[in-house]
């Protein structure tokens, strides 16, 4: 793309200025605030509705000396542009006032503003100027490659990155691994894992081991001071010897069972449990001789608390109808005292004569006749109704006339059966307390079983065996406590043995520790040499790829040069993107420095698009040497001199020049 022609109306102070620059590079001079930065937010603007600095708000209108907005100015910029397929396109916008006038109202009143907009001088819609812009080119990669500082000021150092990535091409694992023979291993190494990812295994796992080696010596020392003190004897001396103390201590084991079952004590003790046995025999059967005498007794005994049981339960039963039938003889007499005063009551009643000689319906005076029918019939029907009623209270009371003497009766005659039951409960009772004390007289009677012979005889006989074997186990004491203190002795020897043969299980556990320590230890260190041998590898393939990136990406540009990577602290290697020129990084350049690398780029990025448009350089007298780029360069030039905008093409410069 190039710039044919640009002309300004009323844009931010510029009344109007036309830029003819004939689709060639061009230099704009002019003075400070002379309007050079305006041209190239009035190209912005008329493409992407944004100055210079990527701001949409930004004032578009001229302004007077109060710093106030001239009113009723259209504001326009048009350009004519050669596309690359050299076609021309001429765009045109055009901002202004909106005033409207009410009806009534004798002056306008401002509205607001409005963007036309036109294409080869045909007014379109925002959205079809638009949509033709997008097709020339991407707002971002317009910025892009027309100002030499977006890339570097504008973009972040990822999207550079990637952005040269795009341009150059990545370098693949399999490029830095074929470019060095020392990174043949490293496939393997990894196991299809990521570098980075890798390289954090194996500094966590080496100071893991780093920790582990450190610790080792002191448990190895800890291990060695615990070692205990070793017995004189060897092994095999002392489990000899300990054999041989076991097997003493079984005979004097079987010396002391012997003792205390000694074959006349043993003999004793069986004749005493048979003679315990006869006498519990012979003592049940002289309880069972006992008990005989009295059987037929207790069966009496039974039998007849079995009738008195029986006698009771009838007796209350008795006396719980006696009970039941006083209360009916209360109950009737009280109905029949009631029916005798309801009887006198309704018996009483008269005739209420009030209303007779008035209509119910009109209240009008009845005639005398109908009076006397009224009264008549009236009385007719109350005198029969008190009668009908009389004659039921009549029948009811009769009902039960004569029935209280009928349930007194049978009160009367119940009582003489309760008071013969009452009486035969008596005998029952004494009979039953009688015989209870006959039995208990007799059982009491009875003598204790150590008076008949044969239970006597065997409790002398089981008192005289435990004599007699008391009196042996007391001779035997004495050799049962030297047997016994024999064995104590033994026991002593055999812990001291077995606390020995301890000490030595302790000691070679303690050596197995040492050696599987110093194992550890070994094997640690061979992992840790292999580790750093892989760290070494990842750093070898860091530096390589590093060198093949910068050189592959370095080589597409002329003056620039890129720092795509940073070495950190701990030896690793961190993603950057820095521009540098000669050495010196991009925030360090001077003005001229950072232009001359900012068309460098632009060259080599407007190659890879495909698209060059016009490049606007400002502030170009800071540079001495301004680099040729294929696209179109409108360079902005400080000039004291001129207190005017002055175009200078290479035409007039040569023309100058002769």
């Amino acid at each position: 793309m190039k710039l044919l022609r640009l002309r300004l109306s009323n844009f931010k102070g510029v009344r109007d200025f036309v830029l003819d620059a004939q689709a060639g590079d061009v230099t704009v001079y002019g003075d400070n605030a002379t309007g050079k930065t305006t041209l190239v937010d009035a190209f912005m603007w008329l493409l992407f509705d944004k100055d210079s600095a990527n701001r949409k708000d930004f004032e578009i209108k001229t302004l007077g000396e109060d710093g106030q907005p001239i009113h009723n100015l259209e504001h326009e910029v048009e350009a004519e542009l050669e596309l690359a397929d050299r076609r021309r396109l001429t765009l045109r916008k055009a901002y202004q006032e909106k005033w409207t006038k009410r009806r009534g109202q004798a002056h306008r009143e401002f509205a607001g503003h409005t963007t036309d907009h036109y294409i080869d001088g045909v007014p379109v819609k925002k959205s079809e100027y638009d949509a033709l812009i997008a097709d020339i080119a991407d707002e971002k990669l317009f910025r892009l490659l027309t100002d030499p500082t977006f890339f570097n000021e504008q973009m972040h150092w990822q999207e550079r990155r990637s952005l040269l990535l795009e341009v150059c091409g990545d370098v693949t694992d399999e490029d830095v691994i074929a470019s060095d023979p020392a990174l043949a291993d490293l496939p393997a190494i990894l196991g299809g894992r990521r570098l980075d990812d890798h390289r954090k295994v194996v500094l966590a796992r080496r100071r893991e081991i780093n920790q582990e080696l450190e610790r080792i010596p002191v448990r190895i020392d800890e291990v060695g001071r615990g070692l205990p003190e070793l017995p004189s004897e060897g092994r095999p001396a002392l489990e000899a010897r300990l054999a041989d103390l076991r097997a003493r201590r079984a005979e004097l084991e079987q010396e002391r069972a012997r003792i205390e079952s000694g074959g006349q004590i043993a003999e004793l003790q069986r004749r005493l449990a048979e003679a315990k046995v006869a006498h519990a025999a012979a003592v049940r059967r002289v309880q069972e001789a006992a008990e005989e005498a009295v059987r037929g007794e207790r069966q009496h005994l039974r039998d007849l608390e079995d009738h008195l049981d029986e006698a009771r339960r009838r007796l209350q039963r008795m006396e719980s109808q006696q009970r039941e039938a006083e209360g009916e003889v209360a109950d009737l007499e009280r109905r029949i005292q009631e029916k005798r005063a309801e009887w006198h009551q309704v018996n009483a009643e008269t005739l209420q004569r009030e209303g007779e000689s008035t209509c119910p319906a009109c209240g009008q005076e009845l005639p005398e006749e109908r009076v006397r029918e009224a009264r008549e019939r009236a009385e007719a029907e109350f005198n029969e109704s008190k009668a009908r009623r009389l004659e039921e209270i009549q029948a009811q009371g009769k009902a039960m006339h004569g029935r209280p003497e009928q349930v007194q009766a049978a009160i009367q005659e119940r009582e003489a059966t309760i008071r013969e039951a009452a009486l035969a409960v008596g005998n029952l009772e004494s009979q039953v307390m009688e015989l209870r004390q006959t039995i208990e007289q007799a059982t009491a009677a009875a003598p204790e079983p150590d008076a008949y012979p044969e239970v006597r005889h065997l409790s002398e006989q089981i008192a005289s065996l435990e004599a007699e074997i008391a009196s042996l186990q007391q001779s035997n004491a004495a050799a049962l406590a030297d047997v016994t203190e024999r064995i104590r002795g033994v026991d002593a020897e055999i812990q001291a043995v077995e606390a020995a043969l301890g000490r030595m299980d302790q000691h070679e556990r303690g050596l197995a520790r040492i050696a599987e320590l110093e194992a550890q230890e070994k094997a640690l260190a061979e992992e840790f040499e292999r580790l750093e041998r892989e760290l070494h590898l990842c750093d070898l393939f860091m530096r390589a790829k590093v060198k093949l990136l910068t050189d592959r990406i370095n080589s597409r540009f002329r003056l620039a040069r890129f720092k795509l990577f940073d070495v950190q602290v701990n030896g690793g290697i961190s993603e950057t993107c820095e521009t540098t020129l000669n050495g010196v990084p991009y925030g360090s350049m001077n003005n001229g420095g950072r232009i001359q690398v900012g068309l460098d780029i632009i060259e080599t990025l407007g190659a890879h698009c495909g698209f060059r448009p016009p490049i606007f350089i400002d502030t170009a007298e800071s540079v001495t040497d301004i680099p040729s780029t294929t696209a179109q360069q409108i360079r902005l030039v400080v000039s004291a001199a001129d207190k005017s905008l002055r175009v200078e093409t290479a035409a007039t410069a040569v023309k100058e020049a002769v």
